[in-house]
């Protein structure tokens, strides 16, 4: 049974509507994994840096949402056959032609508009982290003088386990840093959990190839993911809180900008795919003006 034009332009506004709220929510979820590396992002990062040594957030981001966007445009398709059958959308095929492409236009531009939210997200996030300004605070893990922690600037003391060094290696576009990170316990007896860990300098050219960094700043829980299951593969104890000192607050604050430029890069290759649409919708427009005409 046909319906009529305005039932199917209604039908076409809700399915429009639920797309951007769908495109949307997937968006958001997944941007907030990606900025604070939790869950299936988390995931499929750790599961690269297994496979391929590498992490490529941007791209990660994006093969999810479309995943996840996979039942949504199963549904459009089958509305999309829906509204053809009933042989409305043949009536104006210039008019159907100018409109469906007047949705795609607007849906790369809503997707451009979701990811570049989330790159500036990424980078507000990245650029609100603490910083090395001000006057350290001293965390003496040898005298057991952690109860009050708090991040920032700070100097942590302890035995650091040299025999522990973890390498982590993180690339992004043409970007690449490797970050060594040790424990650092109470003592060369300690089999408690490993609370703190700090960055940890290379140097072949000395006796001694590693030199624990024991200024800089101070985080909880950013312990990367793959260096907590290296430590876990060798069961070597790590607590549930953890707390790494970087060198500074740039080496802190590299992968959220790392991510916002990666999210920035993928939201302005549909910026460009909704630009290149609307070109093509004025030209169809233009087609239709001249046979109107004629």
């Amino acid at each position: 049974m046909a319906i009529d034009t305005d039932e199917l332009d209604r039908e076409k506004r809700q399915a429009g509507l639920v797309s951007m709220l769908w495109i949307g929510g997937v968006a958001a979820i997944f941007g907030w994994q990606a900025i604070y590396y939790r869950g299936l992002i988390e995931r499929a990062a750790e599961w690269q840096y297994r496979v391929i040594g590498h992490y490529y957030p941007g791209l990660t981001f994006l093969a999810l949402c479309l995943v996840f966007s996979l039942p949504l445009l199963a549904v459009l398709l089958i509305l999309r056959r829906r509204w053809r059958g009933n042989g409305l959308e043949g009536q104006k095929p210039g008019a159907a032609a100018v409109d469906a492409s007047r949705r795609l236009q607007l849906l790369w531009m809503l997707v451009a508009i979701l990811i570049g939210g989330g790159a500036a997200a990424s980078l507000l996030y990245g650029a609100l982290l603490p910083g090395d300004g001000g006057a350290p605070y001293v965390v003496d893990v040898a005298k057991g003088g952690t109860a009050r922690v708090h991040e920032g600037a700070a100097i942590v003391r302890g035995v650091v386990d040299l025999d522990a060094v973890s390498r982590f290696e993180e690339r992004a576009l043409l970007v690449h840093r490797r970050l060594n990170i040790a424990p650092v316990r109470m003592g060369e007896q300690d089999n408690t959990p490993a609370r703190f860990f700090v960055e940890v300098r290379e140097t072949p050219h000395l006796a001694t190839p590693f030199v624990a960094v024991t200024r800089g700043v101070l985080r909880r829980n950013s312990l990367p993911g793959e260096v907590r299951r290296l430590y876990q593969s060798i069961r070597y104890p790590v607590d549930r809180t953890t707390w790494l000192l970087y060198r500074d607050a740039g080496r802190l604050r590299w992968r959220p900008y790392m991510v916002a430029a990666q999210l920035a890069v993928v939201a302005l290759a549909f910026a460009l795919a909704a630009w290149l649409e609307g070109r093509r919708k004025r030209r169809l427009m233009q087609r239709l003006g001249t046979a109107v005409s004629v």
